[in-house]
């Protein structure tokens, strides 16, 4: 675009602001409804109206980021799919930009998208009322502590998730899991490197490695002895244990 940045970043910022405004304000007296008459066929005609209006926001935001803005996409990896069926998508989760950007990559292809959403954000205004509408799954992450005082909250997310899940069935959708943090899980092995080869086992410098922890090169190890003190095995039960903990 000619325009500079910085005046680009408020028209665009307008223009969708407008438009959840626009889209989010019927969804939400259609979710007060269904509220009030939660009855199946009024759910599902309600669904059927919320998905139509959440399409079309798709849809405007798609055509405001094309019209304001010069954007070369650059995709890498397998082809998008074409597809009517219900799909589950992970992805990475940088700014809240990715719920835009993601409607702009996919365009139509997959079943319009819904996201797990922290609970917090239902308090947005017009758009934490209107996902809510849509049935979007919204998630507490409850903290360690207020799980162990209360541990039947343990659970609450998962049978969130699964009634999501279900929904897939009768409604088709693309539920989309931003994973927000990358963990990493770090293993170490200590020894030294001998000039003498010892052992069969393994595979590469296994058998010129001798281990700190066994005395001996990986080489002479067993499998599960190896797996104990290998900085492979390490990291995984570094895993496992996250996992167990939380």
């Amino acid at each position: 675009s000619f325009l500079p940045s910085p005046i680009l970043v408020i028209i665009n910022s307008i223009l969708i602001a407008i438009n959840v405004i626009v889209i989010a304000t019927p969804m939400m007296l259609l979710g007060i409804i269904k509220f009030l008459l939660p009855f199946h066929f009024v759910t599902v005609m309600i669904e059927k109206c919320n998905y139509h209006l959440y399409k079309t926001w798709v849809f405007v935001n798609r055509c405001i980021i094309r019209l304001t803005n010069n954007i070369n996409w650059h995709i890498t990896g397998d082809a998008i799919p074409n597809t009517k069926k219900s799909c589950i998508v992970i992805s990475n989760h940088i700014s809240w930009l990715d719920i835009l950007f993601i409607g702009c990559v996919y365009k139509g292809n997959i079943p319009t998208t819904k996201f797990f959403m922290k609970h917090s954000l239902i308090y947005i205004p017009f758009a934490g009322l209107a996902c809510y509408a849509l049935g979007m799954p919204f998630l507490r992450r409850f903290p360690k502590e207020k799980l162990l005082k209360n541990p039947k909250l343990r659970n609450k997310d998962i049978q969130t998730t699964k009634a999501a899940c279900k929904r897939l069935i009768d409604f088709p959708t693309t539920l989309i899991n931003f994973v927000e943090e990358d963990k990493v899980f770090v293993g170490k092995t200590f020894g030294k490197i001998d000039t003498k080869i010892e052992g069969e086992n393994g595979f590469g410098y296994d058998p010129i490695f001798v281990s700190d922890d066994l005395g001996k090169s990986f080489g002479l190890c067993t499998l599960d002895e190896k797996n104990t003190v290998s900085h492979r095995g390490r990291a995984l039960k570094a895993l496992l244990d996250f996992i167990k903990s939380n």
